[in-house]
């Protein structure tokens, strides 16, 4: 079901779960938020409407004890909100560019921003106060992901590298290479040793991250692939691109064990795929054809349902930590959430 109570006046392009799964912040192409909230039974209701930035907001950051609101804007600043009031405590503008990815540390001690200004800026989590810019990418820095002991800072960019950063002294202590063109996900295995990417160049690559080695290179998609995803247990690495293919690969020896498609939509575009918290179903966005969710077992990889066609792009889509709820963006303006039940 879409969140029509207050509907976004055009495309959204960032969305966040708060660490309880009970609200989800979604940002606009006007600069506006919407935090919405998600009672025990029943609809999504918009309970709050932040308005300052004057651009597209491209990320957003829940800190892990949900009082508070982060916003990545292209008009080149980061907002910390304060979500009781839904008063802008602070606004920084330290970047001389777009504002492009955004993450919060899971101890929620460090607060880190990156962008077209190809620098990436340490905040502290609490007071907001600069702590160190990192800098060593030559292009737009695209994404941003925490190691889930707070300690390492993954960068991903368009200048065909991914960086790891030692968090306490600001330094890059790996660099790992091998991409020529766009990267477009990222994603850490469950027990942060491995890391996968992938992008325009249509392989996707696992690298083991203490030794910044690239540990495998799976090739199989003919187009860009979009999203990536591990599943819970670590057993499978899905991958879905615009070949029209989701493939489920078996990341120890790299062999794709299998291929999902969408049998009634031979041309089906797919966009961002995430894992449902038990590691029972993979859910993936589509282009006009709503999201689409497999049933994925030992025992049986099939097809279980899909939304109505809908005239928008799904880019990305992200499952509610208790598995409830399955949400995503459209370009359409809309947020939508379905009962994954």
């Amino acid at each position: 079901m879409p969140l029509e109570e207050v509907p976004h006046p055009g495309p959204i392009f960032a969305l966040a779960w708060s660490s309880d799964g009970r609200r989800l912040a979604s940002g606009d192409f006007v600069g506006t938020i919407r935090i919405w909230q998600r009672p025990p039974t029943g609809p999504a209701h918009c309970v709050q409407t932040l308005s300052g930035h004057s651009n597209w907001v491209r990320g957003l950051a829940f800190a892990p004890d949900g009082s508070r609101l982060t916003s990545a804007s292209w008009d080149g600043t980061l907002k910390l909100w304060e979500l009781e009031s839904g008063r802008c405590l602070q606004t920084l503008d330290e970047h001389t560019g777009r504002v492009q990815a955004l993450a919060w540390s899971p101890d929620g001690a460090t607060l880190a921003s990156g962008g077209w200004d190809t620098t990436i800026r340490l905040h502290d989590g609490h007071e907001g106060t600069s702590r160190g810019v990192l800098q060593g990418h030559s292009s737009i820095v695209y994404g941003l992901a925490f190691t889930p002991d707070s300690r390492h800072l993954l960068s991903g960019s368009d200048d065909g590298t991914l960086r790891l950063w030692d968090v306490e002294s600001s330094q890059c202590v790996r660099v790992l290479k091998g991409y020529a063109a766009c990267l477009y996900d990222l994603a850490w295995s469950p027990d942060g040793t491995q890391l996968a990417s992938a992008g325009s160049e249509t392989a996707v690559r696992i690298w083991e991250v203490a030794s910044a080695r690239r540990y495998r290179v799976l090739g199989g998609h003919r187009l860009t692939v979009y999203g990536l995803a591990w599943s819970p247990d670590d057993s499978l690495l899905a991958s879905s691109g615009w070949d029209s293919a989701i493939r489920l690969w078996d990341p120890t020896t790299g062999t794709c064990v299998q291929v999902l498609r969408d049998l009634d939509h031979h041309d089906a575009l797919f966009y961002g795929v995430a894992w449902s918290p038990d590691g029972e179903d993979l859910a993936c966005g589509t282009y006009l054809q709503g999201v689409q969710v497999w049933n994925v077992t030992a025992t049986a990889r099939s097809g279980r349902w899909s939304s109505r066609q809908l005239p928008t792009w799904i880019r990305r889509v992200a499952w509610s930590p208790d598995g409830t709820r399955l949400v995503g963006g459209g370009d359409d303006g809309y947020v939508y959430v379905w009962d994954a039940a």
